[in-house]
Order: C-alpha cells, then structure tokens, then sequence
C-alpha cells in the first residue's frame, strides 16, 4: 500500500496595514488625538495578553459606513516581577534581599524599536493610506510613522483579533 502525506495549512491571515507610530504619549492620549485628526471613535477595549499575567493596552473602531476597522495596540509594556537571591552567593549572605527585575514584552518583538501600531482592516485605496499616514504625522506628538509590509512581519498571529 502507497503511504499518503497529509499537509496541514493554516489559513491565511487576512492582508492588514500597520502602520508603526512613534510617540511617547500614553496610550489614551494617542487614541484621542487619532479620533480627532481620522474622526473615528477609537475605545478601550479588552487588553490584549499574548504572555502570560501580560497586558497590552488595546482599542477597537468599526466604521461600518466604510467597512473598515481601526485598532490600536501599545507595541511594548513592562513588568516587574521580584526575584530571590542564590543562596550560594557570598554577597547575599549577609542581607539576603530579593531583587526587582524589569522585563519588557513586544506584540511584535522585531520591531521593538515601534511604540505603537495601527491596524487597518477594509478595502484602501493607496491615495486612502496616504492620508491616513500623513494626517497622524501631522500630529505634533507624534515622531514618525510608517507602513510596515505585512509580509516582513514574522509574529503575524498577534495581529489575528
């Protein structure tokens, strides 16, 4: 009898636009000043936790007029989290403290230099994401911001919602 191989596909993600924001702003603060200069109505939604006990501060707009969906995810945020001292180390012995260490995490690690982006779902025209893009570097707060190419994305499953 002649061996079958079976393959197993994933489907594809959908095709989205990110846009890759630089600004120190907090996250709500970016938010509001994306409503004002698209006009849409970006709110909190769920945090979003790709690790665990991690949260990323996240915001969902549908506009059902043109079809198209905005989300907002914060690309880095930290936590502390306490570790204990080895007991074999002389320099502990005599105080024997536990230290406070800070990790970072990224929604998508290869580009941790990215403070925030904007996921775009919907049918664009080029002339549409121009627009998009130059009005949000418009924005005094914001530094730069950039498409990035959805094929250059290595962790595209944080980008499934």
């Amino acid at each position: 009898m002649k061996k079958q191989k079976y393959h197993l596909t994933l489907d594809e993600v959908d095709a989205k636009f990110i846009l890759a924001i630089y600004s120190g702003l907090p996250s709500y603060r970016l938010a509001f000043l994306i409503n004002t200069c698209l006009f849409s109505q970006l709110k909190r939604e769920k945090d979003l936790d790709f690790y665990k006990d991690v949260k990323f501060p996240y915001f969902f707009f549908e506009d059902e007029v043109l079809q198209i969906e905005y989300r907002l995810i914060k690309n880095k945020t930290s936590q502390i989290s306490t570790k204990e001292p080895v007991e074999a180390s002389p320099l502990n012995s005599l105080f024997n403290e536990s230290t406070a260490v800070e990790e970072t995490f990224y929604v998508l690690p290869e580009y941790k230099e990215v403070d925030y982006f904007l996921v775009l779902d919907g049918e664009f025209g080029d002339d549409q994401l121009a627009h998009i893009e130059q009005e949000i570097t418009k924005l005094e707060e914001i530094l730069s911001a950039y498409y990035i190419p959805f094929e250059n994305i290595k962790s595209k499953t944080h980008l499934t919602f």
